[in-house]
C-alpha cells in the first residue's frame, strides 16, 4: 500500500504546478504555490521587482471546494479525491503592444497556448491532463483577464493578468 508522506492535498497542487511547468508555451520556472517568493527588501515588492518576476503563475487551493475526498457506502474504504485550484497568471506588457485590441489578442493567445494546444508535441495543460502521475482536469474556467489600471502601474508595474479556475479529479 502506498503512503502519502506530505498528506493528500499538497501532491495534487504540486502536480498541477508541474503540469504548467511542462506546458510547451510556458517559458520559465515561475509557478508558485500560495505566495510569491519574498521580495528583496523583505516586506513589499517594488514595481521593478514584480516586472522582473513576470511572467509567473500563482496557484492556491480554492476555498470551499479546494479539496474533497468522498466514498460510496458500498466501498467505504475507497476514497476518490477531487479539488479546485485557483490560478493567477501575470505577464509584463510587451513594448510592441500598442492598443487594447493588441493586448487582448496577446493574452488570449499566450494563455490559450498554456491551457490547450491539442498537440502532444507541444502540450498545454489540458493535453497533459490525466497522464500518469497527473490529475485529470475536469474543467478549466477562464475568469477575469485584463491590464492593470494605469493608476497602479507606478506601484506594481505594467502587466496583464488572467484568473483561472481548475477543477480536477474523477467524477465518481
Amino acid at each position: 500500500m502506498s503512503t502519502l508522506p506530505d498528506g493528500p492535498m499538497l501532491p495534487a497542487i504540486a502536480a498541477v504546478r508541474q503540469m504548467i511547468l511542462d506546458c510547451h508555451f510556458w517559458s520559465n520556472d515561475r509557478v508558485f504555490i500560495d505566495a510569491l517568493p519574498a521580495p528583496q527588501n523583505g516586506n513589499t515588492f517594488t514595481a521593478s521587482e514584480l516586472t522582473e518576476l513576470r511572467p509567473f503563475a500563482l496557484l492556491e487551493q480554492s476555498g470551499g471546494d479546494g479539496w474533497t475526498a468522498r466514498t460510496a457506502s458500498v466501498a467505504a474504504d475507497c476514497y476518490i479525491a477531487s479539488g479546485h485550484i485557483s490560478a493567477q497568471f501575470e505577464w509584463a506588457v510587451p513594448d510592441d503592444v500598442e492598443t487594447p485590441h493588441d493586448m487582448g489578442v496577446k493574452i488570449l493567445t499566450d494563455l490559450g497556448r498554456v491551457l490547450w494546444t491539442q498537440n502532444p508535441e507541444q502540450p498545454g495543460l489540458l493535453d497533459l491532463s490525466g497522464q500518469p502521475g497527473r490529475p485529470l482536469i475536469r474543467r478549466i474556467t477562464v475568469g477575469d483577464y485584463g491590464r492593470v489600471p494605469e493608476k497602479d502601474v507606478e506601484h506594481v508595474g505594467d502587466y496583464v493578468a488572467a484568473a483561472i479556475d481548475i477543477q480536477w479529479g474523477i467524477d465518481g
